[in-house]
């Protein structure tokens, strides 16, 4: 038996919350506000990994092309500051992984030679916004994360799903927290200007699923962009590798690397932004011989690389993917752009 079964009265408990406060932003009883300029909001309904951050690295690549100024806001999750700060100001990176949280940093590290760039994480997305506005007067805002923050208003609600997990978790793709994943009811997926069906690296299903909630829906993947370390990019690996990360969903990082080929010789997985520490690199250096190689996500190596006796002296690589549209792609951009 599903043990969260327990936790279903909980769960109704929640839903009831979360049913007022959307119930009251609809009718106006809760007010939302404008920073002033457009903003894109990228989010989810559930938790875990669907593939925010390099939605909003493709977003903002395409708004950069049309030359745009952008501004990246997120909360930054799981970092180890409350306070508001300026990760990015387009011109230098300003703090690191632990202060800013490490997909915003990764986010950073990206776009660290655009100057039409700026990053800002905050509790208050909104007065963050405001201050952003105000001091670099950007084009567009970006809103990582923020589809359950409705206090601010947004032109393009973007919201991910994890089609694999939803095929493969029914029960808790079905029910909102505890009991399930789900951060507010499916019916909420209404409020959404754009759904995209994240397949990860599998190959997409057609189907129906998620169709009634919004006129425009994408299937996305994940790209296998290249094999890079901390000096060089485009490598070419052709030992057994130690595979480790700490993210959501590790498995969707082994199987791509066993999809493209790769020989793991072990798997090793952390928990969701694991937090690294010098034990943790010490036990993955027991595991090392002159025949194999060490290979991670980008955003775990972000935070590992700061260990140099590890990154230094032993060959350590990440894995550098990008989102992939199968179809209507030119019909995204034409969404996006039609804000300017």
């Amino acid at each position: 038996m599903n043990l969260r079964i327990l936790l279903l009265p909980f769960t109704a408990i929640y839903y009831i919350i979360i049913y007022i406060r959307n119930k009251f932003y609809d009718i106006g009883l809760f007010k939302t506000y404008s920073p002033g300029v457009p903003v894109i909001s990228v989010g989810n309904i559930s938790t875990g990994g669907t593939g925010k951050t390099p939605t909003v690295i493709l977003l903002a690549e395409q708004l950069i092309n049309a030359n745009k100024r952008i501004a990246v806001i997120s909360r930054g999750y799981k970092r180890k500051t409350n306070k508001s700060l300026l990760v990015f100001d387009g011109a230098k990176i300003l703090c690191g992984p632990d202060e800013c949280g490490d997909e915003v940093y990764m986010i950073a590290e990206y776009f660290k030679n655009q100057k039409n760039v700026i990053i800002a994480v905050g509790n208050d997305k909104y007065e963050t916004a405001k201050y952003i506005t105000a001091k670099f007067k950007p084009d567009v805002i970006i809103l990582d994360d923020a589809f359950q923050h409705r206090k601010i208003a947004r032109n393009i609600d973007l919201v991910l799903l994890d089609m694999n997990d939803i095929y493969k978790n029914k029960f808790s793709n079905s029910y909102v927290l505890p009991a399930g994943n789900l951060r507010e009811g499916l019916r909420n997926l209404n409020r959404a200007d754009i759904i995209l069906k994240n397949f990860k690296f599998d190959i997409s299903k057609e189907s129906k699923d998620f169709d009634n909630y919004c006129n425009e829906i994408y299937n996305i993947n994940y790209h296998y962009h290249s094999i890079n370390s901390d000096k060089a990019e485009n490598i070419i690996i052709d030992k057994p590798l130690i595979a480790f990360c700490g993210i959501a969903k590790p498995d969707s990082f082994f199987l791509a690397l066993e999809d493209k080929g790769f020989r793991i010789k072990e798997k090793i997985s952390f928990k969701d932004h694991f937090e690294y520490e010098k034990s943790d690199i010490e036990n993955l250096i027991k595991y090392y011989s002159d025949d194999i190689s060490f290979i991670t996500t980008e955003k775990d190596f972000i935070k590992i690389k700061h260990f140099r006796e590890f990154t230094d002296k032993y060959p350590v690589y990440y894995l550098k993917i990008s989102v992939y549209f199968e179809k209507g792609f030119d019909k995204f951009q034409n969404t996006i752009f039609k804000l300017f």
